[in-house]
């Protein structure tokens, strides 16, 4: 028995913005449809699936995620000049010793990005 990997599913309330949203921020498409995409970079996915009100669940309730990357400071700046950076997830040294900084997407979906 063997884990090979985690892949984020994030709930979506409009999936072809959504696309272009995580396009934007340089990954691939491998697969959209209209109810579900899968996106790449490098080698992490990244999922998503259209949200729709389920079983009283009336609201889509956001996802967070962490991406091991290198170079976190040329993706920060990257992402800064997008303006989608967390109000408090901002290029911080943590007391672990990780460098770390935090964007959110279109339906407030939270990816920590962190060397």
């Amino acid at each position: 028995m063997k884990m090979i990997a985690a892949i984020p599913r994030f709930p979506v309330s409009l999936i072809q913005e959504s696309i272009l949203f995580y396009h934007k921020m340089g990954f691939e498409i491998v697969y959209s449809d209209s109810e579900y995409a899968i996106l790449s970079m490098d080698k992490v996915e990244i999922h998503l699936f259209k949200w729709s009100e389920t079983e009283g669940i009336s609201k889509l309730v956001a996802q967070s995620c962490r991406i091991h990357v290198k170079k976190v400071e040329q993706f920060y700046e990257k992402y800064k000049d997008m303006n989608i950076i967390h109000p408090n997830g901002v290029l911080t040294r943590q007391n672990w010793g990780e460098l770390d900084f935090t964007i959110i997407d279109l339906d407030n979906n939270a990816i920590n990005f962190f060397q």
